[in-house]
C-alpha cells in the first residue's frame, strides 16, 4: 500500500471495494489532488471496460491514502493504430477546416480518438446494440465518430445523443456543466450535521499515544495519525469521520483476545492500544452514528444527481421529438400495456388480500353462531359487532400493500418520462412487458411489501432515483381517507347481506318447522351459503376499484417528481369493453393540476372519486392517464 510520499498528483492507482459476501471488486483512478491532513486523496473514477480498455468518467471519489496502491498508467495503454489515427486525423483536418472557426464546433484529435474508442468498447461490451450489417468493432467505431463529427457541426445529433460530455462546453449539447447543476441542488446536505469530535474521543487518542511512547508498540503509523488528527482538530471533515468508522467493524475481533481488558495479562494489548489511537468506544459511537446520518443524505443527493441527469439527458433531444414522445398510437398503446401488466400483478394481489379476509370474517361469523342459540334480533347486532370490529381491522392488513403499490406505480410514471437510457420512440418491447408480469404470484407478501412488482424498484443502486412511499405524508394522508372511506361502506354493505339472510333464513325456519339443533343448523348453513355467495366476485370488485385508484395516484406523484412541464389525456382500455362515458372523454387533454369533465363530474384521474363521481364511472375502470411534455412558450 502506498503512503503519503509515495504519492503524486496525475498518478494512476487502484484500490479495493468490499462486497460482501463477494469477492472486493478493484477500482482505478487518477490522482487530482492529496489531502496531507486527512491523508487522503481525491481521484477521478475510470471505468475498466470489458475489453480491457479504461474509460474517465466523471466521478470523483476520496479515499484514505492507506487504501491506495500505484499501479502503471492505463492512459498509456489507451492507443489506437497508427492506421486509425491517420483516418481520424484526416477527418479532424477536414472538419476544423471548415467548422474550426466555430468554438462550439471546433475538437480535437484526442477527443475523437476517445469517441473511437469508446465505439470498440461498445461492439466488445454490448454485441446486441450492433446493427446486424456492422461486421467489426473498427467499422462501429469508425460510424460513432461520424455520428460524433456530424453533431458537432449541426449542433443536434442524428438520433439518440451520446458522447456529450466530449462535446465542447459551449456546444448546445454538452453535459459537461450537469454536474454543477446537480451541486447547487445538494449544496450544505451536512450542515445539520454536528462534526464536533467528542471529549471521549479525545481522551482515548490521548491514552493510545501515551501508551504508544510507554511501551514502544501498538498501532499503526496510520493508527497513531488518526489520534493525532483527533487531538489537534476540534471538528472532523466527512470524510475523516468516515476513515475513522471504517476502523472498528474490522477490529471488533481484537477485543477478544488476553490483555484488552485491565487486569489480563499483556493489558494493554497491541488491539486495546490501537483501539485507543482511534478514538475508543466513543470515537466509534460518534463517527458510526454520523456516518449512519450522512448515509441518509447521500442516498437522497445520489438520487437529485441521478434525476438531473436523467433530466439533461432529455433536453439533448429535439424539442418536436420530445413533444411527440406519448402522441402516436403506437407509443399510447404500448404504455397502456406496459400499465396493464403492472395492474394485473397488483389486482391479483389485492384481490387475494381481500378474499382471504371476507373468508376470515365468514368463519368468525359461523363460529358464532355454532356456539350461540339464534335470536332473529340478537343475533342480528352481535353479527353486526363481528363485522363492524372484524373490518375495522383490515386496515393494518392492507395499509403496508396500498403504500407499496403506490410506490410501484410512482417509479413507474417517473421511469416512463425519465427512463436511464432515453428512447425517442419511446417503443416498449415485449420482453419490458414480460418482466412485469413474472412478478406475479410466487411472491410471499413481505416480499411483495418490500419490492413491489417494478422490475427496477428491488435492485440496488439509482435505476430508480426515488425513495418509497412508506414516509411520504401525502401518500400515507391518501391511504387513510381512502381506507376510511371504504372499510366503513364495506361493513354496511357486509351487515346489509347479513341482516337480509338472518331475516329470511328464520323465516324459512319457521315455515319448515324446525326446531332445536336442527333449526340452528338451518340458520347458519343458510348464512354461510349466502355470505360465500360471489366471495371473489366481491373481492375482485374491491381490488380492481381500489387498486386504479392506487395506481393512478402514484402515476400522478411520479409525474410531479419528474419536474417537467406536463399535460396529460385520458386514455381508454385498448378494446371494445369502455363504458360510453369514459369513450366521450378518450384523449381529452388538461393541464397536469387540471381535473377531467367525465359525464360531467371531475376527476383528476381514472377511479377519482374525492370530486364525488358516481360508482358507476369508477367501479371495474381500466382508463388511464398518460402524461405529455409541454412545450414552455416564453413571452417575447
Amino acid at each position: 500500500m502506498a503512503s503519503l510520499d509515495d504519492l503524486n498528483v496525475g498518478q494512476a492507482v487502484s484500490w479495493n471495494i468490499p462486497k460482501p459476501p463477494q469477492d472486493d471488486s478493484i477500482a482505478h483512478g487518477i490522482i487530482k489532488s492529496i489531502n496531507k491532513t486527512d491523508e487522503t486523496a481525491t481521484i477521478n473514477v475510470w471505468a475498466i471496460m470489458e475489453n480491457g480498455d479504461h474509460e474517465q468518467t466523471d466521478r470523483d471519489v476520496v479515499i484514505e491514502v492507506g487504501r491506495l496502491r500505484i499501479i502503471n498508467d492505463f492512459r498509456k495503454a489507451y492507443k489506437v493504430s497508427a492506421r486509425v489515427e491517420s483516418v481520424l486525423r484526416d477527418k479532424l483536418e477536414e472538419h476544423n477546416s471548415e467548422y474550426g472557426d466555430d468554438k462550439r464546433k471546433r475538437t480535437t484529435l484526442a477527443v475523437l480518438k476517445a469517441v473511437f474508442r469508446r465505439g470498440v468498447g461498445a461492439y466488445r461490451g454490448n454485441p446486441e446494440s450492433v446493427r446486424g450489417n456492422v461486421r467489426s468493432a473498427d467499422q462501429w467505431a469508425y460510424a460513432r465518430v461520424n455520428g460524433f463529427i456530424y453533431a458537432l457541426q449541426k449542433l443536434k445529433f442524428r438520433r439518440t445523443p451520446y458522447d456529450t460530455d466530449l462535446l465542447p462546453s459551449s456546444h448546445p449539447l454538452s453535459t459537461r456543466k450537469s454536474d454543477d447543476e446537480a451541486m447547487d441542488e445538494i449544496k450544505g446536505k451536512y450542515d445539520d450535521l454536528d462534526f464536533t469530535i467528542p471529549k471521549g474521543a479525545k481522551e482515548e487518542a490521548q491514552r493510545g499515544l501515551d501508551w504508544v511512547k510507554e511501551h514502544g508498540r501498538g498501532g499503526t503509523n496510520v493508527g497513531r495519525g488518526s489520534a493525532r488528527y483527533i487531538l489537534r482538530n476540534q471538528i472532523a471533515s466527512p470524510e475523516k469521520v468516515r476513515h475513522i468508522a471504517r476502523y472498528f467493524p474490522r477490529h471488533e475481533v481484537d477485543k477478544q483476545a488476553e490483555g484488552y481488558r485491565q487486569g489480563e495479562d499483556g493489558y494493554p494489548s497491541n488491539g486495546r492500544i490501537a483501539w485507543a489511537l482511534w478514538g475508543g468506544d466513543a470515537g466509534k459511537s460518534w463517527s458510526q452514528k454520523l456516518v449512519k446520518a450522512m448515509n441518509k443524505r447521500d442516498e437522497k443527493d445520489s438520487s437529485v444527481l441521478e434525476i438531473v441527469r436523467r433530466r439533461n439527458q432529455l433536453k439533448l433531444i429535439e424539442w418536436e421529438e420530445r413533444e411527440n414522445r406519448f402522441e402516436s398510437a403506437e407509443s399510447k398503446d404500448n404504455h397502456w400495456w406496459k400499465f396493464d401488466a403492472l395492474l394485473r400483478n397488483w389486482d391479483f394481489t389485492l384481490t387475494l388480500e381481500y378474499y382471504q379476509l371476507i373468508q376470515r370474517q365468514k368463519k368468525d361469523i359461523i363460529n358464532f353462531l355454532n356456539t350461540n342459540p339464534p335470536n332473529q334480533i340478537g343475533i342480528i347486532g352481535a353479527v353486526n359487532h363481528i363485522i363492524d370490529t372484524n373490518t375495522k381491522n383490515w386496515k393494518a392488513d392492507v395499509y403496508d400493500l396500498y403504500l407499496s403499490m403506490i410506490t410501484d406505480f410512482y417509479y413507474f410514471q417517473f421511469t416512463e418520462l425519465l427512463p436511464e437510457t432515453i428512447r425517442v420512440d419511446e417503443k416498449a418491447t415485449k420482453k419490458e412487458i414480460e418482466a412485469i408480469r413474472r412478478g406475479r404470484r410466487r411472491k410471499p407478501l413481505p416480499t411483495i411489501v418490500q419490492d413491489g412488482f417494478f422490475p427496477l424498484r428491488g435492485r440496488r443502486g439509482v435505476q430508480v432515483p426515488l425513495e418509497t412511499m412508506f414516509r411520504d405524508s401525502g401518500a400515507i394522508e391518501f391511504v387513510n381517507d381512502r381506507l376510511t372511506s371504504l372499510l366503513p361502506e364495506m361493513s354496511k354493505t357486509r351487515k346489509d347481506i347479513v341482516s337480509r339472510g338472518i331475516r329470511k333464513a328464520f323465516d324459512e325456519a319457521n315455515k319448515l318447522g324446525l326446531t332445536g339443533d336442527a333449526f340452528n343448523d338451518y340458520i347458519a348453513n343458510e348464512l354461510s351459503t349466502r355470505l360465500t355467495k360471489a366471495q371473489l366476485g366481491n373481492a375482485q370488485r374491491i381490488a380492481r376499484t381500489e387498486g386504479l385508484a392506487l395506481a393512478e395516484y402514484g402515476k400522478e406523484r411520479g409525474a410531479e417528481k419528474s419536474g417537467l412541464q406536463l399535460e396529460k389525456s385520458w386514455l381508454t382500455r385498448r378494446d371494445g369493453l369502455v363504458r360510453d362515458q369514459h369513450i366521450a372523454v378518450d384523449n381529452q387533454r388538461r393541464a397536469r393540476s387540471r381535473p377531467f369533465n367525465v359525464a360531467g363530474y371531475k376527476m383528476d384521474y381514472p377511479a377519482d372519486s374525492k370530486y364525488g363521481a358516481p360508482i358507476e364511472l369508477i367501479v371495474n375502470c381500466r382508463c388511464t392517464t398518460i402524461y405529455h411534455e409541454k412545450k414552455i412558450r416564453r413571452k417575447k
